[in-house]
């Protein structure tokens, strides 16, 4: 079920990634032709194309840990006993969630603490506009981890334990 919910979640945030791609090369095709071709360039399209990018980053960060696609050594995980290295593997997904969450909620003050200053060409909030972008995809690779976790933890249950008198 969670699974099944993590992946509605991201198909939504892929969705949201290819609109913001599309718009974002959009935004630089027009800025180069308005710049050179015109020569009269935009002033507030390279900021929106930055914004594009910022939220590309994260949000597209978070469907990479969905995706478990982000760099990790699984090279000690996999030299350990297999008890010891479920063991350790999840003590690993545990401390990035913790971890993501303690992002989260500094990433929070960060949006309290600049939501009075606003972008230079576009008049946004920077901190809806910037930093609301990092806490967004914070919140979700957090709510992918989480499910990562309850699915390993329940896969690893179903899993049968070997009888004291099988070999290992």
């Amino acid at each position: 079920m969670f699974a099944r919910m993590g992946d509605a979640v991201a198909r939504i945030v892929e969705l949201t990634l290819a609109t913001l791609l599309a718009a974002m090369t959009a935004l630089v095709v027009l800025q180069v032709f308005c710049r050179y071709v015109l020569n009269s360039p935009l002033t507030w399209a390279e900021e929106a194309a930055r914004l594009a990018m910022i939220w590309l980053a994260f949000l597209g960060a978070s469907v990479a840990l969905w995706r478990r696609r982000h760099i990790r050594i699984e090279g000690l995980v996999e030299s350990l006993p297999p008890t010891l290295g479920l063991f350790v593997q999840r003590g690993i997904d545990s401390a990035v969630l913790l971890l993501l969450g303690v992002l989260a909620v500094q990433c929070w003050n960060l949006v309290l603490a600049t939501r009075r200053q606003f972008t230079a060409a576009l008049q946004l909030p920077v901190s809806y506009a910037y930093y609301a972008a990092i806490g967004v995809g914070v919140a979700l690779m957090a709510f992918y981890q989480a499910i990562v976790i309850v699915r390993d933890w329940r896969a690893s249950a179903e899993i049968p334990s070997h009888s004291s008198g099988e070999a290992r």
